[in-house]
């Protein structure tokens, strides 16, 4: 399951004439596939980070010898799970299980004494070889989301969420780990998203195309003001 595994990680450094917030989603996801519904219809999306940043440029711009005060880093590991997200005034607070998956693989989540687990994974029985399932078998209706583990794997980070997932229903999944980035600073880190942001995608990208550590700079457009992350190339 973990042949073609990789982490990224991504440094963001601010040049900024005035302070901005920038908010972090998986909200690009694929809608042709069959039975796994419509990104902010059937599911929803979660905000994987939000960073403020304060005006003023980044020292390491000029020195590129370190991040200094106004960075940050954000890290995704591929290894995909599946979770069982505990919600709270529309927050994924943490999840009460998760389990480890790779495509074409099945999970089932059962109830037992009040504690909910998913069974581990098996290779599912039709040819979808491209997709991870999960069956709600707890008799009755639950949230389950789609993430993926820490880089760390020790825990797992709630990316989507189906809410309301009936007894014997299955939720399928196809995770695209694309990446977009908005300028909108009233959100909260793991709150359930659920509309697009309403300012414009200023960035996106998605993460197979990365290399394992890229740096990008936080920039705004003059005299337009329109906001853009540029990667930043070391020679």
């Amino acid at each position: 399951m973990a042949a073609s595994l990789f982490t990224r990680t991504l440094i963001i450094l601010n040049d900024l004439d005035a302070p901005a917030t920038l908010l972090f989603t998986f909200d690009d996801q694929p809608s042709d596939i069959s039975g796994m519904g419509t990104v902010y219809s059937q599911f929803f999306p979660t905000v994987f980070r939000t960073i403020p940043f304060p005006a003023g440029p980044q020292p390491a711009l000029t020195s590129c010898l370190g991040l200094g005060q106004h960075s940050a880093e954000l890290s995704y590991s591929s290894q995909l799970a599946f979770t069982s997200p505990q919600i709270e005034e529309g927050v994924v607070i943490q999840a009460a299980t998760f389990e480890p998956i790779a495509p074409g693989y099945q999970t089932t989540l059962t109830v037992k004494d009040d504690i909910v687990d998913f069974s581990p994974p098996i290779s599912n029985s039709s040819s979808r070889g491209d997709v991870i399932q999960a069956l709600n078998s707890t008799g009755g209706k639950v949230a389950i989301g789609v993430g993926f583990m820490d880089v760390q794997g020790r825990r797992a980070k709630t990316a989507l969420v189906w809410e309301s997932v009936s007894s014997n229903s299955t939720v399928i999944a196809k995770f695209v780990p694309k990446l977009r980035a908005y300028v909108a600073p009233d959100h909260r880190v793991n709150e359930i998203l659920r509309s697009r942001p309403a300012t414009a995608t200023i960035w996106e990208m998605d993460l197979n195309n990365l290399k394992r550590v890229s740096t990008w700079v936080f920039k705004r457009k003059q005299p337009s003001g329109e906001y853009f992350l540029e990667e930043l190339l070391m020679i």
